[in-house]
């Protein structure tokens, strides 16, 4: 009898000692989880794409592929997310340890470990993610960028980004694919009536589909806006290239609708409003009065309609293409964005 409760008596004790040691590690990996998905939660997620010269077209499009990755890690991950561009000789890394920032993403080369920041490779080795020391965010990200290469979603996205048409770049390429940003232009052309490619080529001229293309006279993002004229048409965001398409496409819509009142030849309005696109309605229109567009006027919509044609597969009607770029070295988001700066001081 005495060996039985004393056999009871330990059991008595030692159940609830082996539910506790059970218990208490599960509930803290849940505790530990969750603490670290929440840590992005707290307020809206801050990042800073400061990829600079490095971001160079034989390398592909390295800042608009982790614009993108910002944006599928913050849909999962936060409420909100705001990611500018990086501008040279800021201290962002100061930033980054006063959590005022909370993802830098730069060249790795311009970054080295240290006590209160922490560098990540979560996608490329050759580009850092650079985080205020924290051990649950660094893990999430990780975690997260784990999932995500191993889905075919990314396979796509790498595609999009790196095998696209791009004279730049040597290696493989896929003749699918002319931009990072097909299905988005294929749904705004639809606007317009005008074959995608046709957009597509505009938008090459104009920022060769870097989402951080920027005119000294302050024209961006992929269709070049001005700032005044992107938020008369519902712009916001200028990095963003859903956005900027479809502000830019609406910006077409209008000149072409202002055109079919002069003519009502459809490949004469098309004509016109690659030019005003360029340098303003009421220089293109000059060439309906028999006058000689600017020499940038001319060779742009020339370039646009030669590329056009390579991305269909046919000759080009125009005289040789100038350049890999098109444009001979003639940038023509000047000579837009000042015609952009003139409208609006007329109309105010």
């Amino acid at each position: 009898m005495g060996v039985r409760r004393v056999f009871k008596k330990f059991l008595k004790y030692l159940i609830p000692t082996l539910l506790v040691l059970l218990i208490i590690p599960v509930t803290g990996r849940k505790y530990q989880s969750r603490k670290s998905l929440d840590s992005f939660r707290e307020k809206p997620l801050r990042a800073a794409l400061a990829l600079g010269d490095f971001d160079i077209l034989p390398r592909g499009y390295l800042t608009g592929f982790n614009y993108e990755l910002l944006k599928t890690f913050a849909g999962t991950h936060c409420d909100s997310v705001r990611i500018f561009l990086g501008e040279k000789n800021v201290p962002y890394l100061d930033s980054l340890r006063l959590d005022s920032l909370d993802i830098l993403v730069v060249p790795s080369r311009e970054v080295t470990e240290s006590q209160d920041i922490t560098i990540l490779h979560p996608i490329d080795t050759s580009v850092a993610w650079v985080i205020r020391k924290d051990p649950y965010r660094g893990h999430e990200i990780l975690k997260w960028a784990s999932f995500i290469k191993a889905s075919p979603d990314y396979q796509l996205m790498t595609r999009r980004f790196f095998q696209g048409y791009n004279p730049y770049r040597t290696g493989k390429k896929d003749p699918s694919i002319i931009s990072p940003y097909d299905h988005i232009i294929k749904k705004n052309a639809k606007l317009v009536g005008w074959d995608w490619r046709l957009l597509a080529s505009m938008i090459w001229n104009e920022s060769m589909f870097h989402i951080q293309a920027r005119s000294p006279r302050g024209a961006m993002g992929l269709m070049q806006m001005m700032p005044r004229t992107a938020k008369s048409f519902g712009l916001s965001d200028m990095l963003d290239p859903e956005e900027n398409i479809a502000a830019g496409t609406r910006y077409i819509q209008m000149l072409q609708k202002t055109f079919s009142a002069f003519s009502t030849d459809p490949e004469v309005v098309r004509r016109l409003t690659i030019a005003a696109y360029n340098c303003g309605e009421g220089r293109a229109l000059e060439d309906l009065d028999g006058r000689e567009q600017s020499s940038e006027t001319a060779a742009y919509t020339k370039a646009v309609l030669n590329l056009y044609d390579f991305f269909r597969g046919v000759e080009p009607k125009q005289d040789t293409l100038l350049g890999p770029d098109s444009l001979g070295g003639i940038d023509p988001g000047d000579e837009h964005a000042r015609d952009e700066e003139e409208q609006h001081d007329d109309q105010e």
